[in-house]
């Protein structure tokens, strides 16, 4: 088949971007042709290229922004679009995210091809969750940030139903996130297929006891500290906080335990957000004991999946699926995760043990307690069963959208 890609930001972080890149490039594996057109916020873009087959078409983002949309992005989707049409006859048109896909829909473009929306996220429900509950001591600050905030979620909310109801089908990342789209936008279950997130099971994978002694001397860490780690944007429904409040409680049983943090590079909330996570730990005395670090590629990621001894899914709400925890898991590490949203969907057929009983930093330090306690032998044959289970179930290969489709 001829597939059409259409995504929003190069620069994009997180789970969303790996997950355009992986998927348009496991479906060449598979024998289809992908042209991927994204915008670029860095003047020395690269135009076109072809990257493991995937055909990329790149253009220069303005920040020009009109009713939550990105003028730019849409004119600019909208022209190369037309191009390669006038080119190229194609089977599919797949479209990620907002200020495109609301382009290609509001002027119908494309007509008569079938048009697929990856649902990544309610970004409605993700602005909200940055307003919070109101405290007594912040009432203020939070009518402010409501009234901020409040005209973005009724445009965003309109923007992506709109996109949504256009779409001819819908790829949801988990029955979280079909149920979500259902309950939230009053969309009909059987136009929504589920297709969850993948890894690369040449970059993720374990490694033997002694690989992962001689890597943790080569990343600067202890042969014999516990290591804990969270690969997340820094963002209040991440839950993050909540995990540097449960370390006390896990030092106390576990001394030897340290708790790094990666987050992808621009992907706060706001700078003042995430200072106060360096303030939480100089408040809780946990300097040594916290690391943060960002800025990594893929297979750097990786190594530090790798010499990890338990990656923490600690998020209060909206994840629709969990890259990151798929990607620990195939690296031979446990995951330790919240019983919220898609999080529960990815552990409990591993082990029901790795769901926490709550979300609360006093829950997370009891649950990692528990893991920590766990005997060598116990721990061994959890990373194994953790490993096979992601492979198996979750490498790029398996992950077949079209074929539920067409």
């Amino acid at each position: 088949m001829k597939i059409l890609t259409i995504a929003e930001d190069v620069s994009l972080t997180g789970g969303p971007k790996t997950l355009v890149y992986e998927l348009a490039k496991s479906l060449v594996r598979k024998g289809h042709g992908v042209y991927l057109i994204e915008g670029s916020t860095n003047p020395h873009f690269k135009e076109k290229e072809v990257v493991e087959g995937v055909k990329i078409y790149r253009y220069f983002i303005r920040n020009f922004w009109l009713f939550e949309l990105n003028i730019s992005m849409c004119y600019q989707t909208i022209k190369i679009t037309n191009q390669l049409l006038k080119k190229t006859k194609f089977d599919v048109i797949h479209i990620h995210l907002h200020s495109p896909a609301f382009a290609i829909f509001f002027f119908n473009i494309g007509k008569g091809i079938l048009k697929i929306i990856h649902f990544h996220g309610a970004l409605y429900l993700e602005t909200l969750s940055q307003i919070g509950k109101p405290q007594k001591h912040k009432i203020l600050g939070t009518i402010k940030k409501a009234l901020q905030f409040g005209p973005k979620i009724i445009l965003q909310r309109f923007i992506q139903s709109y996109c949504l109801r256009k779409a001819d089908k819908i790829i949801a990342l988990s029955q979280y996130s079909k149920d979500l789209i259902i309950d939230k936008f009053g969309i009909k279950s059987k136009k929504i297929i589920i297709a969850t997130g993948g890894i690369n099971p040449k970059i993720f994978y374990p490694l033997s006891p002694k690989e992962k002694l001689a890597k943790r001397k080569q990343l600067g860490f202890d042969k014999n500290v516990n290591i804990l780690l969270i690969a997340s944007r820094i963002e209040p429904r991440k839950g993050v906080d909540r995990a540097i409040k449960a370390l006390p409680q896990v030092l106390k049983k576990h001394p030897n335990t340290i708790l790094v943090i990666i987050s992808p590079s621009k992907s706060a909330v706001d700078y003042q957000y995430l200072a106060s996570h360096y303030n939480l730990v100089s408040e809780l005395n946990l300097g040594g004991k916290v690391f943060f670090t960002t800025g990594l590629t893929r297979e750097k990621l990786a190594s530090f999946y790798q010499i990890a001894d338990c990656f923490l899914m600690v998020s209060r709400d909206l994840e629709t699926f969990g890259l990151t925890t798929v990607e620990a898991l195939a690296c031979g590490i446990p995951a330790l995760g919240t019983p919220c949203a898609a999080i529960p969907e990815i552990l409990k057929p591993i082990n029901k043990n790795l769901i926490l009983k709550g979300s609360s930093h006093q829950n997370i330090a009891s649950g990692i307690n528990q893991f920590l306690s766990l005997s060598l032998r116990g721990k061994k044959i959890l990373a194994k069963k953790c490993h096979l289970y992601a492979k198996n179930k979750f490498s790029w290969g398996k992950i077949d959208f079209l074929g539920k489709i067409t």
